[in-house]
Parts: structure tokens; C-alpha cells; sequence
């Protein structure tokens, strides 16, 4: 049985926690994910049964950071004062 893997790794954002996104371990059909951070950077290894698999948990690490990227940079509008 072949094992297909890759590593993902993204410049860290302000005060983004990858690892509350996406967990420090997990599974997500059919493969492992493992994150670690560092004042830097995430890196997210992945490790799959099948490369439809390796794919599906690549697709969500990105995800899940770009969601986590994108709610560091909502902005909540103001209300204005009457005067």
C-alpha cells in the first residue's frame, strides 16, 4: 500500500492560532493531519491512504487558514454618533 504525504507550510499572520482552526491532529477522510506552529509559521503534515484523499486534506488546511486569516481582517463597522 503506497502512502502519499505532503508538507504544507504558511508565513504566520499577526496573531493567528492555525492550530485552533485547524486542531493540532486530526483526521479527515482517510489520511492524518499534524500541525505545528511557531512565532513564524504553520506547518501542516499530511500523510494519506490515496492521493483523491491527499488532496481533500490539502484543500482543507487551506481553507481552514484562509478562514482564520479572513476573520483576523473583519472589520466591524461603526456606528455613528448623532449630534
Amino acid at each position: 500500500m503506497k502512502v502519499y504525504s505532503a508538507t504544507i507550510r504558511i508565513s504566520k499572520a499577526a496573531a493567528i492560532k492555525y492550530t485552533d482552526a485547524i486542531g493540532p491532529i486530526s483526521s479527515y477522510k482517510r489520511s492524518k493531519i499534524k500541525v505545528t506552529e511557531t512565532n513564524k509559521g504553520m506547518t501542516a503534515f499530511i500523510k494519506a491512504d490515496d492521493i483523491t484523499a491527499l488532496m481533500a486534506s490539502s484543500n482543507y488546511v487551506m481553507k481552514a487558514a484562509k478562514v482564520a486569516e479572513a476573520a483576523l481582517g473583519v472589520k466591524v463597522p461603526q456606528k455613528k454618533r448623532s449630534t
